[in-house]
């Protein structure tokens, strides 16, 4: 059975979301939520108590929030206002989800301006040069390769003035404490597969309703979002945030503690590597490394015959030979960037699974490199 790093790709299920959505299965839910009838608003509850708990965890109201199918989907709609408008100031960086970028280039497309914020070389955001007149900016709390940890709110306080601010907190959500409210975000966006919970549902909460308008119109989510409500994922990811809830600070303090033991030895046991933003804020259960003269694909391969699911970046980039942006963004040449591979640790990892992987992983980048200078 392999053993499984790639959190920031999608968590795996966690017990307790299986056990509770197994209950919700044998009770019957299952009916539509728009529907009047028993089964309707049996399924309608439990929309709306999914609602409830998730707007409890971030700090924000019920009313705030708008289930969605994921991330992407909640970054589009949070955009979609901006860009169905006349020319506008926008704001972003180079790092961003590749749903941003997207986003991005077709706002540029249409006529409005687009401004990237430098990256530097360690990964940071450098926004000392930050206009204060955007009417949109959009920017990631935590990068989901580097697991650099950006501080949104500094940027929020000192250079916006009447425009919006979207926080992707996809990446962020579950690992670190993030309030909607407190940090006045005026958009946020989620993702339930990055917590624990099933894929397909996500979720973004917005200040004012007026501050989105719906990609598609349909008189579900109070007509903010067409189509029938996704009402065991909203449910799944209420009961991932229900288990945070609890020992949410605990699970990440563990986590920390077993990644920081997993690059302390490997740095003592592999020569030439290089630890992305080690200095830096960061993600505690995210290790991204660079292996200096190691094709990180065969890296990568050659983990997963030995039972390890690592990645290289972006779950939405993999299967394919280009560098990551993100990297490219930081300076990092192509072949650097090529060398490089994220670790990120879960709920589900014990002190064992770290051990396994310190004892392989030497020998592996061992035999990589050999076999590129043949």
């Amino acid at each position: 059975m392999s053993t499984y790093f790639d959190h920031n790709a999608t968590s795996l299920l966690r017990p307790t979301v299986v056990e509770g959505l197994q209950k919700a299965l044998r009770e019957g839910i299952g009916g539509n939520p728009s529907s009047v009838h028993a089964q309707g608003r049996k399924a309608k509850k439990l929309l709306e108590d999914a609602r409830q708990i998730t707007a409890d965890f971030f700090s924000c109201k019920p009313s705030q929030i708008l289930f969605t199918s994921g991330g992407s989907e909640s970054i589009r709609i949070g955009w979609e206002k901006t860009l169905a408008s006349s020319p506008k100031n926008i704001l972003t960086s180079k790092m961003e989800h590749s749903c941003v970028l997207s986003n991005a280039r077709k706002a540029a497309r249409s006529g409005h301006h687009v401004d990237y914020i430098p990256v530097r070389t360690d990964g940071s955001l450098d926004h000392s040069s930050i206009k204060s007149n955007y009417d949109l900016i959009s920017l990631q709390s935590a990068n989901n390769e580097t697991g650099i940890v950006h501080d949104l709110p500094h940027i929020k306080t000192h250079n916006v003035e009447n425009g919006l601010f979207l926080c992707d907190a996809v990446q962020i959500a579950g690992k670190a404490p993030i309030s909607f409210s407190s940090l006045g975000f005026d958009l946020m966006t989620l993702a339930g597969h990055k917590l624990g919970a099933l894929g397909g549902i996500g979720a973004l909460i917005f200040e004012k309703e007026s501050m989105i308008t719906p990609v598609h119109e349909g008189s579900q989510e109070r007509g903010l979002r067409a189509g029938t409500e996704n009402v065991l994922g909203a449910w799944s990811l209420a009961l991932s945030l229900i288990e945070l809830s609890e020992s949410g600070k605990q699970e990440c303090q563990r986590i920390e503690t077993l990644r920081d033991e997993f690059e302390t030895q490997l740095m003592e046991s592999i020569s030439d590597i290089h630890i992305t933003g080690k200095h830096l804020p960061r993600l505690g259960n995210t290790s991204h490394i660079k292996f200096d003269h190691v094709d990180g694909e065969s890296l990568v391969t050659a983990l997963d015959v030995e039972g390890f699911c690592v990645s290289m970046g972006a779950a939405c980039s993999s299967g394919t030979i280009e560098p990551s942006h993100v990297l490219l963004a930081m300076g990092l040449s192509s072949e650097q960037a090529k060398s490089c591979l994220r670790f990120s640790f879960g709920w589900n990892h014990k002190e064992s699974d770290i051990e396994k992987l310190l004892q392989t992983l030497p020998r592996l980048v061992e035999r990589t490199r050999k076999a590129s200078l043949t």
